[in-house]
């Protein structure tokens, strides 16, 4: 399954994606009017769910719970990861590691949404296609919905949705050489009355939680010298806290996919981020003035390397 191909072009890479889906794909507004939708119905979905992760470091099962607000991540018996997200702020505990982070006024990005409200720009980058004739997965009619890189330096993807639900069944990675490089599969799930999971956040906040606070700003002290074609930048925030001494966000985006950069004088801090990396997710770092950068997205290797060795610092007068 996961084997190297020669690079595809946009063209060829829409065919592998007809030939794995099986079924005509349909262009114009319907992909825009499913991806609305989608979007719309995930805000109301409360369900649990089983599922694979499946990439060439191997498979990995895990259970789900989500209720609006409220997810937990289940894996062999054992809650690893409570998150909860509202417009404020992401409070995300990590039950095996006795870890507690509360971030506020953080961007919280979800890739579909992201796209939903940042259409135009999008569509620059990724074509949008729909699949015309439902198929099933796991007993439950489904259409496919393709987000599909129009250059060989960012990855597609194609998602499976749940027509009566709206809920995503499975998601597939496939890189710049029309290689499958990650699936994310529910291999059963069972919709649930809301309000069934409780929220972290009815617990007072204590000293026991590592805060970290997120400030927009307008100027950083880094120049960016080459990004992907479609990235600009979109967002420059300082971040305060504990183990974020000095520390400065940066978040790049082309409508869907984002790259992020963080810049830390801690080295253990510069990414800021907790939890697993996945096959389709890379993370580069190099030092510069005294600062530790890290660059992290879903996107080949060796454009987030070229992204990283062309940031300078500014040269002020």
């Amino acid at each position: 399954m996961f084997t190297k191909a020669l690079v595809l072009s946009p063209a060829l890479l829409l065919g592998f994606l007809l030939t794995v889906c099986g079924h005509a794909l349909a262009e114009g507004n319907s992909g825009v009017k499913a991806l609305a939708r989608i979007v719309e119905q995930s805000e109301r979905l409360t369900y649990q769910a089983s599922g694979v992760y499946i990439r060439p470091s191997g498979m990995l099962a895990f259970d789900l719970e989500h209720d609006g607000l409220s997810e937990r991540i289940i894996e062999k018996g054992v809650v690893i990861k409570h998150i909860v997200t509202t417009p404020q702020l992401k409070a995300i505990v990590f039950p095996t590691l006795n870890k507690r982070i509360l971030e506020e006024g953080r961007l919280n990005y979800r890739p579909l949404h992201h796209l939903n409200q940042h259409l135009e720009r999008g569509l620059e980058s990724y074509q949008l296609l729909l699949s015309e004739e439902p198929s099933q997965l796991a007993g439950k009619a489904v259409q496919r919905l393709s987000v599909i890189a129009k250059t060989p330096d960012k990855y597609s993807y194609v998602y499976w949705v749940d027509l009566q639900t709206g809920l995503i069944l499975r998601t597939d990675t496939v890189n710049e050489q029309g290689a499958l490089i990650e699936r994310k599969v529910f291999t059963s799930f069972t919709l649930n009355e809301t309000g069934s999971l409780p929220l972290i956040t009815s617990q007072p906040f204590t000293d026991e939680w590592q805060r970290l606070q997120f400030t927009k700003k307008l100027v950083s002290q880094f120049k960016l010298g080459w990004l992907p074609p479609g990235f600009e930048l979109f967002l420059i925030e300082s971040i305060e806290g504990l183990a974020a001494e000095n520390c400065e966000r940066l978040v790049l985006s082309d409508g869907f996919a984002l790259i992020e950069i963080y810049s830390c004088k801690n080295e253990q801090s510069a990414t800021l981020r907790v939890g697993r990396s996945l096959d389709a997710l890379h993370i580069v770092k190099r030092k510069i003035a005294g600062q530790v950068l890290s660059v992290a997205a879903r996107l080949p290797y060796e454009v987030i390397n070229k992204v990283i060795e062309n940031i300078k610092v500014k040269a002020y007068d």
